[in-house]
């Protein structure tokens, strides 16, 4: 039966924290809403609590399914999606619970196909006010300022359910890092009407890690770095603008952490990264890119030597 928003959260290991992010939905001030809960083959008991929640709420249906990533199972609750509207929510954050009377009601009076508010980010002690307004409304110059100011996740808006179709958006399992961004992108390319509303209220808790993304996701950055590469060159490089813009502010992060990893040969490194040659690069990490390009021994020996100062650092 159709319903005015799904609530769709991808699922794996969340017993800990599960159960505050599903009474958060519950207890929303709106309640015409389908919740779509994914357990993407948890090997915890977050299934057995999705199971617990939806035999006293017949607005919750749950998904069992083989583990595939967040990916996966963001496109299995849209195949599920049976409401107008849907959101995204993450199985360790929680909401306000004027979430989605307050989209809902900016999305039927101006309306419109994507809902933007702001949000709390919660990080080691700290609470920090997000504030996640757009300079224009202008769906081109939303999708610019998420090179910068925005977020590009899929949280903190409700999207019409109809434009996954729509728009043809495309779900790459291997895409573990910037999955979201890359589904923000394919929505922005479109025409859509944007709207803003200047609350915020989800509740982003940020994993903290005392070393970088590059440090605590190499290893598991090898075996995605050649999607993000292969699928974000395919959809940003005939738009020359939002392409210099993923070369200027994304790749140089890439590219470093698929030096420090060893991820690609010379020949591939210098293929993926090449266009850093024709940027002004700043700090350490991207002079050893720009090194690595001109002589990729040497970058080597420099990343080399940066591991071993690492090493000794951490054995200090």
């Amino acid at each position: 039966m159709e319903c005015a928003i799904s609530i769709i959260v991808p699922i794996y290991k969340a017993e800990k924290y599960l159960r505050k992010c599903i009474d958060g939905i519950l207890q929303q001030s709106f309640t015409d809403f389908q919740l779509i809960l994914v357990d993407d083959g948890s090997p915890d008991k977050s299934g057995e609590i999705c199971d617990e929640y939806a035999s006293k709420d017949s607005r919750i249906e749950v998904v069992h399914k083989n583990n595939g990533g967040v990916t996966s199972a963001r496109k299995c609750g849209v195949e599920h999606a049976k409401g107008r509207y849907s959101i995204q929510i993450d199985s360790d954050d929680w909401v306000e619970s004027s979430l989605l009377e307050d989209l809902y009601e900016k999305a039927i009076k101006e309306d419109a196909d994507m809902v933007i508010c702001d949000f709390w980010e919660h990080c080691d002690g700290n609470t920090i006010y997000s504030k996640q307004e757009p300079k224009s409304l202008e769906h081109t110059e939303v999708m610019r300022e998420m090179f910068s100011t925005l977020k590009g996740t899929m949280w903190n808006k409700l999207i019409r359910t109809s434009y996954y179709k729509q728009c043809h958006i495309l779900f790459y399992e291997d895409l573990f890092f910037l999955e979201d961004l890359f589904l923000m992108f394919q929505f922005l390319l479109h025409p859509l009407k944007v709207a803003y509303v200047p609350k915020a209220l989800y509740h982003y808790e940020r994993n903290t890690n005392p070393n970088s993304l590059t440090m605590a996701h190499g290893e598991r950055f090898k075996g995605y770095a050649d999607g993000i590469c292969k699928h974000f060159r395919e959809l940003l490089k005939p738009y020359p603008m939002f392409w210099d813009l993923w070369v200027e502010k994304e790749m140089p992060w890439i590219a470093y952490t698929s030096l420090y990893y060893d991820i690609f040969d010379k020949q591939r490194f210098f293929k993926e990264f090449h266009y850093l040659c024709k940027k002004t690069v700043a700090g350490t990490n991207n002079i050893i890119v720009r090194l690595a390009l001109y002589n990729y021994s040497l970058g080597r020996v420099f990343i080399s030597l940066r591991k071993g100062v690492s090493n000794k650092v951490k054995n200090w």
